[in-house]
C-alpha cells in the first residue's frame, strides 16, 4: 500500500515534468516543502512539513502546482492546485490558490474529536 502510494504521489509531478519540458524550463520552480504553526500546541502536531512540488507559470496570472509532503499527522499527503495572481502592488504578486489535497487521517478525527 506504501508502494502505490508513493506512485500516487509521483505521478502528480510528472503531467508538471511533461510541461517544463514544452514551457521554458526557467520558470519552472522546486519547492522543499512548508512549514506549519499550530496554535493549539497541545495536540502533538509536527510543524515541520517537508516534501517537494513543482510550480509552473502557465501565464502571468494562473500558476499550476502538484507535490506531495509529510502533514502534520506524520503522514504523506498529495497535492495538485493553481495559483491564481491578477494583482500586483509595486512588484507583489497578490491572489489566491484553488486545489486539492489527500486527505489527511488521524486518529483524533476517527474517535470523533474535533480535528
Amino acid at each position: 500500500m506504501k508502494l502505490l502510494s508513493t506512485l500516487a504521489g509521483a505521478s502528480l509531478l510528472l503531467p508538471g515534468l511533461a510541461f517544463a519540458q514544452v514551457a521554458d524550463i526557467s520558470q519552472v520552480w522546486i519547492n522543499p516543502g512548508f512549514y506549519s504553526l499550530h496554535f493549539d500546541r497541545n495536540k502533538g502536531l509536527e510543524d515541520a512539513n517537508p516534501g517537494i512540488g513543482i510550480e509552473w507559470p502557465i501565464d502571468k496570472t494562473f500558476s499550476a502546482t502538484a507535490g506531495r509532503f509529510r502533514n502534520s499527522d506524520r503522514e504523506y499527503s498529495n497535492y495538485i492546485g493553481v495559483y491564481v495572481m491578477p494583482f500586483e502592488f509595486h512588484g507583489v504578486k497578490l491572489g489566491a490558490v484553488v486545489g486539492a489535497s489527500t486527505a489527511i487521517r488521524t486518529t483524533r478525527m476517527a474517535a470523533g474529536s474535533p480535528p
